[in-house]
């Protein structure tokens, strides 16, 4: 099925919607990471009725508390190796610093979670295949938060792309990494999605705050990316087969919604429609690390 009718087929009334309770009880889960993107993700899941929020993860337990008001019931721990079967948790969200990605997210498969890791989902493609090879072994879901796949303006996207044009220009933000790990592998990724997984870099030119990039794919398939930091807001454009995408433009849906709603689906045993998986990981940070040479991108600062 193609991205626009993935998208389609998410447009009718959200099953875990307020009011529109999923089949079976809610799902128990767990959000590591209060920082902004744990806080945005909360603010997602308390509108669902499909999900309760049963306990609140970071070291830094009073910002973990101030997250645990909002959820009548939840519990605060400061890791995850504090959370006990008692806590009635079914499934994740890991929304550490990039570093603390994958080894929080193996330590919860391992006890039986599923997962929804916050992009890039590593900070390797070596640690995105171990990860993905963990949930395998555990049978758990691995989902990856590449949102972009869910943006609704896809949905109005020609099918069959073979050209795909990225523009995204904005502010820099304290602790948002390297520019290849914060914007240009959602790019990157979106980029795969459209045209194919065979992507290879053709053209690459890098530097602290601009990233441009030629790829090419099979059958003649052609990206072009740029990402720069500067301006004092966001710009983004997508232009597919020479049609814009209006990637800003608003909407009754929401892609982290749909994102949520995709995840929780194939936790049941439903459809994921463009549910981006670990596998996507590596692939994207595979990309990344053939930008940045052998060592990868610096992470340490990342959040």
């Amino acid at each position: 099925m193609t991205t626009p009718a993935l998208l389609a087929s998410l447009s009718g009334p959200r099953s875990g919607e307020r009011g529109r309770p999923a089949d079976g009880p809610p799902l128990g889960v767990v959000i590591v990471g209060a920082g902004r993107f744990g806080e945005v993700h909360l603010s997602k899941l308390l509108a669902r009725a499909d999900v309760r929020i049963c306990a609140i993860v970071d070291p830094e337990r009073e910002r973990a508390r101030r997250l645990a008001e909002r959820c009548p019931g939840a519990v605060v721990l400061g890791g995850v190796e504090d959370l006990s079967p008692a806590v009635g948790a079914d499934v994740a969200l890991v929304a550490t610093p990039i570093p603390a990605l994958a080894p929080t997210a193996q330590a919860l498969l391992e006890r039986g979670l599923h997962c929804l890791v916050e992009k890039p989902g590593a900070d390797s493609a070596r640690a995105a295949a171990w990860l993905t090879r963990t949930a395998t072994l555990a049978g758990r879901r691995l989902a990856i938060g590449f949102v972009e796949r869910f943006n609704a303006g896809l949905a109005d996207a020609p099918t069959g792309a073979r050209t795909v044009v990225v523009r995204r220009v904005g502010p820099g933000r304290p602790g948002a990494g390297p520019l290849a790990l914060d914007w240009g592998i959602h790019d990157l990724d979106l980029a795969r999605h459209l045209l194919g997984p065979s992507l290879s870099i053709e053209e690459a030119r890098t530097s602290s705050d601009v990233l441009r990039l030629r790829l090419r794919g099979e059958g003649g398939a052609r990206a072009s990316i740029l990402c720069a930091r500067g301006r004092p807001r966001l710009w983004r454009r997508l232009w597919i087969d020479g049609f814009r995408v209006d990637l800003a433009a608003p909407r009754a849906r929401d892609a982290l919604s749909d994102q949520w709603s995709a995840f929780l689906s194939g936790v049941r045993g439903g459809p994921v429609g463009p549910l981006a998986s670990g596998t996507d990981a590596v692939a994207a940070l595979t990309l990344v690390e053939a930008l940045c040479g052998p060592d990868g991108p610096d992470t340490r600062a990342a959040g």
